[in-house]
């Protein structure tokens, strides 16, 4: 790809690692296709880390990616705390140069961010992933009035506030147990 108003030169062949692909195959409208399909029109040769079993391990797929490293036992979705130590490990085993890092699952963005800060790529602050994709610090951080509810008794106690002066947004963390108001 070389089009002088958009690049001057011929991109210059990347390798980036993508950490979780897309949880459905395309016959279930995944997004898969559509990153591998930027990333080639891009020079970019996709390393993707997920873990076994996923329909990305197919052969009719295999053209997608340069390498598919499989998660070990620490693959998990909310991450789990040292989640990012692992993605890590298994980059430098990979053992080739690796110009960067994304994920494009939410619940793996903070995580990610934290891995490529390891390995000296670039990031953004995984704190403003943990806040951007938590309603509860969000809400907090645009200031408006939230809860974190842990037991449904805490949910009917609620804040003190008349019905109408306010939006009710009730999600459930899986992970955590909780209802976020």
């Amino acid at each position: 790809m070389s089009i002088p108003w958009i690049l001057p030169a011929p991109a210059v062949r990347k390798r980036v690692v993508l950490v979780g692909c897309s949880p459905r195959d395309l016959s279930s409208g995944g997004w898969a296709t559509f990153v591998c399909d930027a990333a080639r029109a891009l020079r970019i040769d996709l390393v993707i880390i997920e873990k076994p079993g996923c329909w990305v391990e197919r052969s009719e797929y295999s053209q997608w990616y340069e390498a598919l490293l499989p998660a070990g036992p620490w693959w998990s979705n909310p991450p789990i705390e040292d989640m990012a130590n692992h993605i890590v490990a298994t980059i430098r085993a990979y053992g080739k140069k690796v110009d960067g890092i994304i994920a494009f699952r939410e619940p793996l963005l903070a995580t990610v961010s934290r891995a490529a800060q390891q390995l000296g790529l670039p990031f953004q602050p995984a704190e403003s992933y943990d806040v951007a994709t938590d309603k509860y610090k969000l809400g907090i951080f645009e200031g408006r009035k939230s809860l974190c509810a842990s037991t449904g008794l805490r949910l009917e106690r609620g804040p003190a506030v008349p019905a109408d002066s306010f939006c009710l947004v009730l999600v459930m963390l899986a992970s955590a147990g909780k209802i976020l108001l």
